[in-house]
């Protein structure tokens, strides 16, 4: 490795230059995991000086069925939300519970209390024998598909 007229080797502008590509939340397919960061430590090839540096921890896009977590939906839909949202999930799939796919909320507040946290409501699923047309229309304004239950 050559060292450039800033002093610094290219793999410590490279290493820089990646850390500074990592904070973008928009990147790709990932997001950060709960503002969580690791720590990297290395050495300079050229002058073997200690350098660390801070990354964020990115996860890939996780989604997550609520249905698995229905026991706990029903007692802090809000909560359990939020904490999802902490643990960097990233989108979700609701169901129709006993307040209804939107947790008591109308689809508009729903969709912009999850979006708000980070999350994106990708679909929902829900019986398909009482009020189907209203639930798709309901499904739609807060911009999510419908997944019929069978």
């Amino acid at each position: 490795m050559t060292r450039s007229s800033s002093g610094w080797s290219g793999f410590q502008r490279g290493m820089m230059a990646s850390s500074r590509f990592l904070t973008d939340k928009n990147w790709g397919n990932f997001k950060f995991a709960g503002g969580l960061r690791i720590r990297i430590r290395f050495a300079s090839y050229e002058t073997g000086q200690a350098i660390e540096s801070e990354i964020p921890l990115i996860l890939p896009i996780l989604g997550i069925q609520l249905y698995t977590l229905r026991e706990d939906m029903l007692g802090d839909p809000e909560g359990v939300l939020r904490q999802l949202a902490q643990f960097g999930y990233s989108q979700i799939e609701s169901y129709e519970g006993p307040s209804g796919m939107f947790w008591g909320k109308s689809p508009a507040d729903f969709a912009t209390f999850v979006r708000e946290l980070g999350i994106d409501p990708v679909a929902s699923h829900c019986s398909i024998e009482e009020g189907f047309e209203q639930k798709a229309e309901n499904a739609a304004a807060a911009g999510r598909f419908v997944v019929p239950m069978v």
